[in-house]
C-alpha cells in the first residue's frame, strides 16, 4: 500500500530466465482478493513473455529502504477499463529498514501514553515505546482492536500524547506496521508503528527538546551504569 501511495517506480524480472524485464508501478492493493495490479509493459512482446515466464522478482525502494519480493506469475487483467497485471500478494518480503530518524525508547521511569481513537470510535490510552522525528510506536494488548480494526495506511485524527506540554495538542498519524509480541505461540500484545502526518512547527519543535530531553535521560544511565560497574569491579578486588 505504502508502494501504491507513493507510486514507487517497481522493477519486475523472471527469476528463472535470461529475458529483460521492465519498470512499472502498483496502481492498486485489493486485500480482500489477495492481489494487487500493477502497470502492464508498452512492449507488447514482453507482455506476452512475462504471461509464461512463471516466478518474477520484483524489486524497488521505498523513501531509501530497499525492498524485494517474489511472485509465482502475473495474470492479464482489467481494472478501470485499463489492462493491468494481477499479481499475487507475496507472504513475505525483503524490506531492509534504515530509519531516517534515531528512535530514542521512552524510560520505564518517565513512561508516556498516546489517547488514540480507533474506528471503534473509543479512545485508547495506550503506551509509548519509542519515539523519533518522523514517528512512534506504541503497545495494543487488545487483540480485537489492534487486528480488526487497523489497516496498514490507515490515518488516525486527533491522537494526544500525555506529556509534555508542547506535545498536547492532537496530531494526526498513520500506521505504519503491525507487529505480534508473544511467546511460545501464545498472543502478547500488538506493536503498532505510527508516522506523524501534518505536523506544526510548533510540534516538530515539540519532539526536537523531548528527543534532547530523552538523549539526556540515557546518557545520564549509562554514566551510572559505567560508575557502578566501575564500583563494583573496584570491590570484588
Amino acid at each position: 500500500m505504502q508502494m501504491e501511495r507513493l507510486a514507487v517506480l517497481i522493477s519486475v524480472k523472471p527469476t528463472r530466465s535470461a529475458a529483460s524485464g521492465f519498470m512499472t508501478t502498483i496502481t492498486k492493493v485489493l486485500p480482500d482478493k489477495n492481489v494487487f495490479a500493477i502497470e502492464v509493459s508498452a512492449n507488447e512482446d514482453l507482455n506476452k513473455s512475462l504471461k509464461s515466464a512463471g516466478e518474477l522478482l520484483f524489486t524497488a525502494t521505498v523513501e531509501g529502504v530497499p525492498a524485494r519480493f517474489k511472485a509465482p506469475g502475473v495474470t492479464p487483467a482489467s481494472l478501470g477499463g485499463n489492462l493491468v497485471f494481477a499479481v499475487p500478494i507475496p507472504k513475505s518480503l525483503y524490506w531492509r529498514q534504515r530509519r531516517r530518524s534515531y528512535r530514542l525508547a521512552i524510560p520505564l521511569a518517565t513512561p508516556i501514553t498516546c489517547t488514540v481513537t480507533l474506528p471503534d470510535t473509543k479512545s485508547h490510552k495506550l503506551p509509548v515505546l519509542d519515539i523519533s522525528q518522523t514517528g512512534f510506536s506504541v503497545l495494543n494488548e487488545n487483540q480485537r482492536a489492534a487486528s480488526s480494526l487497523l489497516d496498514i495506511g490507515q490515518v488516525l485524527q486527533g491522537c494526544q500524547f500525555s506529556w509534555p506540554s508542547a506535545l498536547k495538542d492532537p496530531f494526526t498519524a498513520e500506521l505504519c506496521r503491525s507487529e505480534v509480541v508473544g511467546s511460545n505461540g501464545i498472543f502478547r500484545s500488538f506493536k503498532l508503528g505510527f508516522r506523524f502526518t501534518k505536523m506544526t512547527p510548533a510540534f516538530e519543535k515539540g519532539i526536537q527538546n523531548l528527543l534532547h530531553e530523552l538523549a539526556q535521560i540515557k546518557k545520564r544511565q549509562n554514566m551510572m551504569a559505567r560508575e557502578m560497574g566501575l564500583t563494583g569491579r573496584a570491590i570484588r578486588k
